[in-house]
This record gives structure tokens, sequence and C-alpha cells, in this order.
């Protein structure tokens, strides 16, 4: 049973994984995961990092996108996997927990994660508004959101606690 406390986990928040069209592109989910960021640090909730590891050459940009830069207590794990459940910190995090998941969230390693978290019934969210695709790997997010639809998604609409237009994959929340 999930406690009340929730976590966030963002995807993909690396300066290799986006380039600046896509970054310009992706300025209003930006702006709406640093207040979810902002929010989940004020109250002293826990906001994991994960991003997928990809061959870079030696003048690609690299490191955490600026102003997103992990906090010293909050964990990032490099994924060699296509989910970031793969990883027993992240998915010992989230099995306790709600939780949420914001950031490049419409790639190849946001559909495995959340297919995974739908698989091992762990209670986990997309933040849609708070999400963008990644210019490596992107999902268009209406196809996404689809995806998510035909599987099974929950929509929970007005939940106050995450807001109006969060995606819920656990089932049991319908």
């Amino acid at each position: 049973m999930a406690t009340s406390e929730p976590v966030l986990l963002c995807l993909n928040l690396r300066r290799e994984l986006i380039d600046e069209a896509q970054m310009a592109r992706a300025a209003p989910a930006l702006a709406e995961l640093a207040e979810t960021l902002a929010t989940f640090r004020s109250q002293g909730w826990r906001v994991l990092h994960a991003y997928t590891v990809r061959p870079r050459s030696a003048d690609t940009p690299f490191g955490a996108l600026p102003n997103f830069e992990p906090a010293a207590n909050e964990p990032v794990f490099a994924l060699q996997g296509a989910s970031a459940l793969a990883e027993t910190q992240v998915s010992d995090a989230l099995a306790a927990r709600a939780g949420q998941m914001a950031g490049g969230v419409f790639s190849r390693c946001g559909l495995a994660t959340a297919l995974a978290a739908q698989e091992q019934r762990v209670a986990l969210a997309i933040v849609p508004d708070a999400c963008f695709a990644p210019s490596v790997d992107a999902v268009a997010a209406h196809h996404f959101l689809e995806f998510l639809d035909a599987q099974g998604a929950a929509r929970l609409l007005g939940y106050e606690a995450w807001g109006a237009n969060v995606i819920c994959l656990d089932a049991r929340r319908q």
C-alpha cells in the first residue's frame, strides 16, 4: 500500500538527450516541471533522477539540464536498460509510495517504465504537462498517451494532491 508522501521520478533531464530545437519546444513542459520539482522539494518529498545512457561524441554537451540539477539528497541513476524500474533502488522507492513521473517521459525509456509500472502494479502516475519528448528517441506525446489509454491507464481528474492533469498507471485507482 502506498504512503501519502509521493516520490517524483524525473526522467532524461540531460543536455546530451535534448538538442536546442527540442529544448525550445519543451519549454512549457520544463516550466511545469520546475514548479512540480519545487513543490516536491519544499514539501521534503523524495525526488529521483534517472537517464538513459547514450553514446555521445566529445563535443556533445553533457550533464543535467540547467536549473534541473539534482540536489545533494536526490539519487541519480544512469540507466543501462529501457525501464527505470529495472533499477532496484528506483523500484524499491516506488513500491511503498505513490509515484509521479515527469521530464523526458515521451520516449522509449518513459514508455518502458510506464509499462513496467503497470506490470509490477506500481502506483506510478504521469504528469503530462511536465513531460516532453527528448530529441534522441522522441515519441509523439499523443501517441504515448493514446497507447497508455489503450492499456487501461486510469486518468485521475481532479485528484487534488496531484492536480487535474495526471494519468495514473495503477489500475487499482480507477
